[in-house]
């Protein structure tokens, strides 16, 4: 009887180990897809942010780019986890602005697992803004606004 109790308690040590090994592999997995999660948001708020800032400059296209590309580095900063660098375009037409961020979450579970990706996990987003110029619509609002009050007096 002896004997057979301290195989059990070698068994739920090595039961403890072989779980521990895997609690600490998924807690840093989890971190690591925070990361991911949380580069996606942020890129794309900042992408959208950017579009929306330059399409409101009262600039001709060729202006409205030069700003654009002068100022992003700004807008996208250092603030990603897990990320090298974040990769942007900016693409001014007539009618719409539009922004390109792209970057790669680095992790460490390249090795021995086939199916997750070798090199990140790629983040990527696009986003339009349509140009517009506030001055313009503020007084077509207001030109409304007295047609209105003049046809309902």
């Amino acid at each position: 009887m002896k004997r057979k109790r301290k195989e059990w308690q070698a068994y739920m040590t090595l039961e403890a180990s072989l779980l521990m090994g895997w609690v600490i592999f998924l807690m840093v997995f989890f971190i690591y897809l925070t990361f991911y999660a949380y580069d996606r948001c942020v890129m794309f708020q900042d992408a959208y942010a950017f579009a929306f800032r330059v399409s409101i400059k009262p600039l001709d296209t060729e202006r409205k780019t030069q700003y654009g590309n002068q100022k992003m580095q700004e807008q996208f900063g250092k603030k990603y986890f897990g990320v090298s660098g974040v990769n942007t375009t900016l693409l001014v037409d007539h009618d719409t602005v539009t922004v390109k961020a792209r970057c790669q979450v680095e992790h460490p579970f390249s090795d021995g697992m086939p199916t997750l990706p070798e090199s990140g996990w790629e983040n990527s987003c696009e986003v339009h803004a349509t140009i517009q110029n506030p001055t313009e619509m503020l007084r077509n609002f207001s030109r409304l606004r007295k047609l209105a009050g003049n046809v309902i007096e």
